[in-house]
């Protein structure tokens, strides 16, 4: 996994945990009937192989569903790469990356792959209950097999990653930060308020 050194895999994984659980609304299965199973069935289906269900669009953990036509247009993958960008840099290879990518306004194709990567990794550590290390030796099978999943889709239909490239972009950008919100609050009322707040010397 040439493209990420190991602090910048560490560095996205670490804040992106909690994006991809919540995402996938996983702690809804902790209570699952299946007995043993819990949270694992749900995750187990998200990573399977053959399939990669976590990267593709219309995923619905509840029903099993998901648009096989739709690969790497999960709406999950801005949100990492959001999540990503907020953060302050942690290394010069980061901030080279980002810088990359914003001044050609697309995602590069291993900064996609490494997302897909970091998802199905935090997925298997969630399924194996244990830390799952987002290393080369850990993770090569499957950055090569997104990557060469992207070669496969260039020759079906060349513009595909193209355009999926600015879209990501774009819908990170456009989605700003989930965690912000700012209350807006009648200017009056708070002048107002001001007076019942003691004064000290």
């Amino acid at each position: 996994m040439s493209y990420a050194a190991g602090e910048l895999r560490y560095h996205l994984k670490n804040i992106s945990k909690l994006t991809i659980t919540d995402f996938y609304k996983l702690t809804a299965y902790e209570a699952e009937e299946e007995p043993g199973e819990g949270v694992k069935c749900p995750v187990k289906w998200l990573r399977n192989s053959s399939r990669r269900v976590y990267h593709h669009g219309g995923v619905d953990v509840a029903a099993r569903v998901y648009d096989e036509n739709k690969p790497f247009q999960s709406a999950l993958l801005p949100k990492v790469l959001r999540v990503l960008v907020d953060q302050p840099v942690s290394s010069k290879l980061e901030k080279r990356v980002l810088d990359s990518m914003r001044q050609d306004k697309r995602v590069p194709r291993p900064l996609l792959a490494l997302l897909c990567t970091c998802i199905y990794n935090v997925l298997a550590e969630i399924q194996s209950g244990s830390n799952a290390n987002f290393s080369s030796k850990n993770c090569l099978n499957e950055y090569q097999g997104v990557l060469k999943t992207m070669e496969d889709l260039d020759k079906v239909e060349p513009d595909y990653l193209k355009k999926l490239e600015k879209h990501i972009y774009h819908q990170a950008w456009a989605s700003g930060s989930d965690g912000i919100q700012v209350q807006q609050y009648d200017a009056a009322k708070i002048k107002a308020a001001v007076g019942d707040i003691p004064t000290y010397d």
